[in-house]
């Protein structure tokens, strides 16, 4: 008996034990599944929606509005508005405001050609100018240095408040030209009397921003004046007459094919040249230009092979795809030039009856070290006596061996002909062909306005520190080519001028809040209490809850930590917000962007880079002097391992920006959806949560239950780059952007120069230079 009543005390201790056991169990597993009341979270919210509400009608004025309107209720009529005599309306205001720019520009013209008319040129002048760069520059004893005169700058809100002087204009010369070249001197001397113009046309309009002249030397006049400085890498890249505007209206539409040389021959230092030369060419492409890019030796290598029946647009993202396909280009074998020709003759004339290309002028750009021919029975078959297509040629390397072929070839087509011997020389030298292809209009005397499309202008690097006030405004630039009647008749200069307006949008009247007013408001209004004795069962100063405020789109507002406001909700609460999503709370959309820029890793020893380190240039002058002594002596296997063994250079990769195409998710709420109560079932515990719309307007109110922690990754807004197969990318490249044809086509003129077709300096080699390579030259091409 006393052994069973020890049995029947273990076994009551031991169902204690149990039940205590359990009901710790269960209490904790209550803790963990906290219940949100929604009725306190849609007091809190309907709290702080009051609040907002009652402030903005107190500041806003509307209750005043109202109050007008109802006064006035009984005599207000509604109108009806015919759209279409609105739309009409519209047009001819803009159509008075876009002749009011054309009209300033016109007097730049007229003014700049009664200068120049009156202007004799000196090669010897002294002129001392104001160099945008050197304007208010010392040295060291405090003198102004040379061209660095004092140029009184004062900050304009008109021009992003930015220092300027709207009294005078100042002239910026590109790197790579002289600031004292005979040429740049006697321009920016007589170009200083559209000072004058440059103000009254800001006097008659102060909507006008920036006005200038680009000149075909490269020296740009700007007014305002104002001081341009250097990138982080202490260089200033501009040259107008890259830019897109100069190039619009120097030049008609064109459709260009490039004919890059990659024999042996092109091995080395010619092959860098060769390289830079075609990517400057494409520099000077715009929207309305097409172009294709053909390597040939012995057989025909399309830059891009799934392009190789027509030619693409030249926008950002295409040439940019083509310049990524030109580091594959290898030197070897044999030039087979004949070859190339008849394929880019055949296509540009496939292409032009398609009716999808410029439909005005054509061009063949021939990149080579030379040519054993001219070829003159297939440009009989293709080109001739109409000469529709015209030739450039880009001699590369210092040898003459076969330059009066390349002359030979571009004369008799209306082109151009020219040596490119360094890197140096590239950009001035490929800038020919503008000059080329724009004396029809120079001879025809056409005044063509061209207005871009609209775009923000960051050519200023202290300007982009203006971030906000250069994305809202949207100027667009007007450039018009003129001739110089002054020079002989079939070659001209042509010159650009341009103005800039702003088409920014007038400001929209509204209530601004400050953050900490606005979340302040918000946590006063999370703390009211349900209960009638005022003790307040749950806040949102409690731990064991998380409160935030985001709006229809998932973004947070307010949140406990400071640091995660503007962030989207998914980022922080990636188990809630996938709940939602679940439940259709909320809705994911995909959105694309076809004009992004990706990172991407790229090899840094790049050959072009190299050479703007000193010691490598010289190392590469003595490689390139012995190589091509080696060249005329040997056969291309002793050449390729001389190349190959010492330019191998390891460098680590960089990363660089490329333009790509990319998509992103983006997220917005469910209308009908006002409130809404879940619970997600984590490891071990249930978190539960509560949204609720603040009224009137598209915020939203989310108290989600801290205590349990959820193993779910977050959901972001990252954009992720699209990779397209072999044949959706060849589509893209195909595709073109819908584009207004320019009005007017300037391909020929009956009475241009043609004999004006370019020439090298310095063709004068020894008898013996030039029989040495002859005898090679068979077994070499």
């Amino acid at each position: 008996m006393q052994r069973d009543m020890h049995i029947l005390q273990a076994f009551c201790s031991f169902s204690v034990i149990v039940w205590t056991s359990f009901s710790i169990t269960l209490t904790q597993a209550k803790e963990s599944q906290q219940q949100i009341p929604l009725n306190v979270v849609k007091l809190w919210a309907s709290a702080f929606g009051g609040e907002i509400k009652s402030i903005s009608a107190k500041y806003s004025g509307s209750q005043f509005l109202q109050k007008k309107y109802k006064e006035h209720e009984k005599s207000v009529t509604v109108q009806e508005i015919d759209g279409l005599q609105l739309v009409k309306k519209l047009a001819k205001d803009m159509e008075r405001i876009f002749r009011n720019k054309a009209e300033a520009m016109r007097r730049l013209v007229e003014a700049a050609e009664n200068a120049h008319l009156e202007h004799e040129y000196n090669s010897d002048l002294e002129y001392e100018y104001f160099n945008a760069v050197l304007i208010n520059e010392k040295d060291e004893n405090g003198n102004y240095v040379e061209l660095g005169k004092e140029f009184i700058l004062e900050p304009n809100e008109h021009f992003n408040n930015l220092p300027v002087n709207v009294s005078l204009s100042d002239v910026q010369i590109p790197t790579n030209k002289y600031n004292k070249d005979p040429a740049i001197v006697n321009g920016v001397s007589w170009s200083e009397a559209l000072n004058k113009i440059f103000v009254d046309n800001f006097e008659r309009d102060p909507s006008l921003l920036w006005q200038y002249f680009g000149s075909a030397n490269g020296f740009f006049r700007q007014y305002p004046g104002v001081k341009w400085e250097p990138d982080e890498n202490g260089v200033i890249a501009f040259d107008c007459r890259n830019r897109k505007w100069y190039i619009q209206a120097a030049t008609s539409p064109k459709d260009i094919i490039i004919l890059v040389d990659v024999s042996g021959s092109m091995k080395g230092l010619r092959m860098t040249i060769a390289k830079q030369t075609v990517s400057s060419i494409l520099d000077t492409l715009g929207d309305d230009d097409f172009f294709n890019i053909i390597a040939y030796n012995e057989e025909l290598h399309y830059v891009e092979p799934c392009i190789n029946d027509t030619l693409v647009q030249a926008d950002r993202n295409n040439k940019e795809h083509f310049r990524e396909h030109l580091d594959t280009l290898n030197a070897k074998g044999i030039g087979m030039l004949g070859f190339a020709l008849t394929e880019a003759f055949i296509l540009l004339k496939q292409f032009n009856n398609t009716g999808q290309g410029s439909i005005c002028s054509q061009a063949i750009m021939l990149v080579t070290d030379g040519a054993v021919d001219t070829y003159d029975t297939i440009f009989a078959k293709y080109n001739w006596p109409d000469r529709k297509v015209r030739i450039f040629a880009y001699l590369i390397g210092r040898e003459a061996v076969f330059s009066e072929n390349l002359k030979w070839m571009a004369c008799a087509n209306k082109g151009y002909f020219t040596q490119i011997s360094t890197l140096a020389d590239v950009q001035e030298n490929v800038m020919e062909y503008l000059h080329v292809l724009s004396r029809p209009k120079v001879i025809d005397q056409e005044h063509d306005i061209v207005w871009t499309e609209a775009y923000i202008d960051n050519t200023l690097p202290q300007a982009k520190k203006q971030v906000v006030k250069i994305q809202n405004t949207l100027p667009e630039s007007m450039t018009v080519g003129r001739k110089n009647s002054s020079f002989p008749k079939g070659i001209g200069l042509l010159r650009v001028y341009g103005t800039e307006i702003d088409h920014s949008a007038h400001p929209v009247k509204c209530i601004q809040m400050k953050l900490e007013f606005f979340q302040k408001k918000f946590w006063t209004a999370s703390r009211q209490c349900a209960s009638l004795d005022g003790r307040c069962t749950i806040s949102c100063d409690d731990e064991i809850i998380n409160c935030y405020l985001i709006d229809n789109n998932g973004f947070i507002l307010v949140s406990e930590n400071y640091d995660e406001t503007g962030t989207f909700f998914g980022e922080v609460e990636g188990a809630v917000m996938n709940k939602l999503l679940m439940m259709g709370s909320f809705k994911r959309i995909t959105l694309y962007d076809y004009q992004a820029m990706c990172r991407a890793t790229v090899d840094n020893s790049d050959s072009a880079h190299s050479l703007l380190d000193p010691y490598y240039v010289f190392f590469a002058a003595i490689k390139w002097i012995m190589t091509e002594l080696i060249l005329f002596l040997v056969e291309f296997n002793l050449c390729s391992w001389w190349n190959s063994d010492f330019t191998v250079k390891a460098q680590s990769p960089k990363q660089v920006l490329q333009p790509c195409d990319t998509e992103y998710p983006a997220f917005v709420s469910e209308r009908t959806i006002k409130e809404t109560t879940g619970a997600i079932n984590c490891e071990g515990c249930h978190k539960s949560f509560v949204i609720q719309q603040i009224p009137s307007s598209n915020l939203f109110m989310v108290v989600v239950d801290a205590s349990c922690d959820c193993a779910i990754g977050p959901i972001t807004m990252d954009p992720i780059e699209i990779m397209y197969n072999e044949s959706l990318k060849c589509d893209h490249l195909r595709s073109q952007k819908i584009r207004r044809r320019p009005d007017s086509c300037h391909p020929f003129h009956a009475e241009e120069n043609a004999r004006e077709c370019g020439g090298a300096l310095g063709l004068r080699p020894c008898l013996a230079i030039l029989l040495l390579p002859l005898l090679v030259a068979s077994s070499q091409r």
